[in-house]
Parts: C-alpha cells; sequence; structure tokens
C-alpha cells in the first residue's frame, strides 16, 4: 500500500503546485496527499507561505525538507518522514502525529503546536532539537521517544507528555543567559503532566520552570549543586 501511495506521484511534474492545488478537506473528509514525495536525502528543498487544512498526509516524505510561515490545521501525519526537517513560523493546530520520525529534525524556530497529538512518534538523535522561541500548548505525546535533547527557550502549556525521556536536559536561568542577544529563556513547563513518562538520564537545571506539573515519580538526586538528576 505504501509503494502505491508513493509510486502515484512519479508522474507529476510539479509537487508544490499540487500541494498548493489541493490544500483544504474537511474535518469530514480530508483531502488525500497521502505519500507525497516532497523530500530528499540529498538535496535540501524549501516550502513556503502554504496553508494546509484538513489534509491527510501520511506515508509523506519531507526529509531535508525546510518550512516557512507555513500553517497546518486539522492535518493528519501518519509514518511521515520528518527527518532533518528545520522550521521556522510555522503553525500545526489541531493535527495529528502518528509513528513518525522526527529524527535529527528541528521542531521549528517561533514555531506553534496547539491541541495536537504525538503518538507514537521518534523525536531523537544527535542533532534533534525542540526548537527556540516555540510553544506548545495543548498538546499531547504518547508513547513517543524523546532522546539526546536540549529543551531550551521552550515553552510547554497544559500539555501531557506520557513518553521516554532519554538523555533530555531541561534548561535553567544560566543556559538561558549565556547569550543575551538571543532573548532566550528556560524550559518552561506550565500546567503539564508528566506523570506517565520515564525519564532517563535526564536532567532539569535549576532555573527551570516547572509550574504547576507534575513530573514522573522517580528517584531524583542533586548534582553539581546546579541540577536534579534522573537516573
Amino acid at each position: 500500500m505504501t509503494t502505491n501511495l508513493i509510486d502515484r506521484w512519479k508522474a507529476t511534474p510539479n509537487l508544490f503546485r499540487k500541494l498548493s492545488s489541493r490544500n483544504c478537506g474537511s474535518p469530514e473528509a480530508l483531502s488525500d496527499l497521502r505519500g507525497i514525495p516532497y523530500g530528499n536525502r540529498d538535496v535540501r528543498t524549501s516550502i513556503r507561505s502554504l496553508q494546509l487544512s484538513y489534509v491527510d498526509l501520511s506515508y509523506a516524505t519531507f526529509q531535508n525538507c525546510n518550512f516557512f510561515d507555513m500553517k497546518f490545521i486539522g492535518c493528519h501525519f501518519a509514518k511521515v518522514d520528518f527527518t532533518n526537517l528545520r522550521q521556522w513560523n510555522c503553525k500545526y493546530l489541531d493535527c495529528t502525529f502518528e509513528k513518525s520520525d522526527f529524527r535529527n529534525a528541528t521542531m521549528g524556530v517561533a514555531t506553534t503546536f496547539e491541541g495536537s497529538t504525538f503518538a507514537s512518534c521518534k523525536l531523537k538523535g544527535k542533532h534533534f532539537s525542540f526548537g527556540s522561541q516555540n510553544l506548545f500548548k495543548e498538546t499531547h505525546f504518547s508513547k513517543c521517544e524523546i532522546g539526546s535533547a536540549w529543551i531550551d527557550s521552550v515553552r510547554f502549556e497544559k500539555c501531557i507528555l506520557s513518553s521516554k525521556f532519554k538523555n533530555v536536559r531541561f534548561s535553567g536561568s544560566f543556559e538561558a543567559s549565556l547569550d543575551p542577544d538571543k532573548k532566550e529563556f528556560p524550559a518552561t513547563f506550565l500546567e503539564c503532566d508528566l506523570s506517565k513518562s520515564v525519564f532517563e538520564d535526564v536532567e532539569i537545571m535549576d532555573g527551570a520552570v516547572i509550574y504547576d506539573t507534575a513530573l514522573p515519580d522517580q528517584k531524583s538526586e542533586r548534582f553539581n549543586n546546579d541540577r536534579l538528576c534522573y537516573h
């Protein structure tokens, strides 16, 4: 099935035009762009200033893509390849990501995810990042693999995170002050629930903003007088 969904696009000369011309479905009937192979492992490709509403992009490939000023509303992303994605000033509203691959991706700069769900996704890799100046609001991370990440200048509001965190640092006030010109801020979790997550080699640095937020019921210890460690 996956091969057929991808092969049907081989004769399409302009995939950007196809994206922009079939960009709107409805909550009851998503527009079908499944399998669209926009990305390429050898060349970075940019997509700019599109709004996609109620589109099924399952099995699509956005590997090595740059997203600029994109807006996604009610879109479905199942088993999508987002590896090495970079994005700026994008918005995802009421979107669903299922078993999608964000390895070595950057979740964005000044990007918002609101009312969305990540289920069984891979958010990890040597170069993976939650980005900078990003907002995750009322978003659920369920059974995801979150690893090798430094959460800095990212805000989570009223989110539920029931996933595995491995080798992750929640930055604090010291990290946020290293470069005043960048206007960075500590990792911020406001009214979030991480109680069902599993922490392995996780550091919460002093000054990280953890307000009205439930953390996993695991043993932790102070280290180096500037962080809380979960092993």
